[in-house]
C-alpha cells in the first residue's frame, strides 16, 4: 500500500521513451524476404544504422546471435555474412543501439527472451567498457520491428525505445505483450510513454 506524501521509489525511476518508427528501405526490403524464415527464429538481427543509404550494424552487434542464445533465443541475423558491413565507430550519446524483428505471435517465453536479449546486450556493454554501469542504467536504444502477413504481402511495425535499460526492457515487455497500445495491435499508437520497473567476429555465423 502506498501512503499520501510518501513517494515511492519506482515512481522516481526514469521512464523508457517509445515512439513509432520506420525502417530504412533496404531492410523492409530484406524483411520481406525473409519473413518466410522467421518462422523458424524468434527472432532476426537488423542493422540499426544507416550511412549513405546502407544499413550497418554497429561494432557491439558482432555477438549479437552469441547473446540472443544465451537468452533462450533462436535468433539469425538479417543479412548473411558476405552482405554485412559494420561501423568502425559507436553511437555519440548511447551506450549500445540495436535492432531486433520478431514474429507477429510473440508467446511468453518469447517476450521473456527478448528482455533477457536487452538485459545481456547491457551487461555486454559495460563488460566492454562502453559504460561504467550499473547495467540497468546503460542508455540504450532500440528498435524493434513485428513482422506480420496481410493480403497485401508481409508488413511490418516498428518502434523505437530509447532509455535507461531497465526502462527499456520493462517497456520491450509491455509493448510485447499488449499491456501498451502500438506495437502488439495492427496499427502504430500515439507516441507512449512507459515508466520502468525494473570485438572479435563471431566464428560462427547464422546464413
Amino acid at each position: 500500500m502506498r501512503h499520501a506524501g510518501r513517494m515511492d521509489k519506482r515512481d522516481a525511476r526514469p521512464a523508457a521513451q517509445v515512439t513509432p518508427t520506420s525502417l530504412s528501405g533496404d531492410v523492409e526490403a530484406a524483411l520481406r524476404t525473409a519473413a518466410s524464415a522467421i518462422g523458424n527464429l524468434d527472432m532476426l538481427v537488423l542493422p540499426p544504422y544507416e550511412r549513405g543509404g546502407r544499413s550497418m550494424y554497429g561494432p557491439d552487434d558482432v555477438g549479437a546471435v552469441r547473446l540472443a542464445r544465451e537468452a533462450g533465443i533462436n535468433a539469425a541475423f538479417l543479412q548473411k555474412a558476405a552482405d554485412r558491413e559494420y561501423l568502425h565507430e559507436f553511437s555519440a550519446g548511447w551506450a549500445i543501439e540495436f535492432a531486433i524483428a520478431l514474429g507477429a505471435n510473440v508467446a511468453a517465453a518469447g517476450i521473456a527472451g527478448a528482455v533477457s536479449y536487452v538485459k545481456l546486450r547491457t551487461r555486454d556493454a559495460v563488460r566492454q567498457g562502453l559504460h561504467p554501469g550499473p547495467d540497468e542504467e546503460v542508455p540504450v536504444r532500440m528498435t524493434v520491428a513485428r513482422i506480420r502477413r496481410t493480403t497485401d504481402g508481409e508488413t511490418s511495425t516498428a518502434f523505437r525505445i530509447e532509455g535507461p535499460a531497465e526502462a527499456v526492457a520493462d517497456a520491450l515487455r509491455s509493448l510485447l505483450a499488449g499491456e501498451s497500445p502500438g506495437l502488439a495491435s495492427d496499427e502504430p499508437g500515439p507516441q507512449q510513454r512507459c515508466s520502468s520497473t525494473n570485438t572479435a567476429n563471431e566464428k560462427q555465423d547464422v546464413e
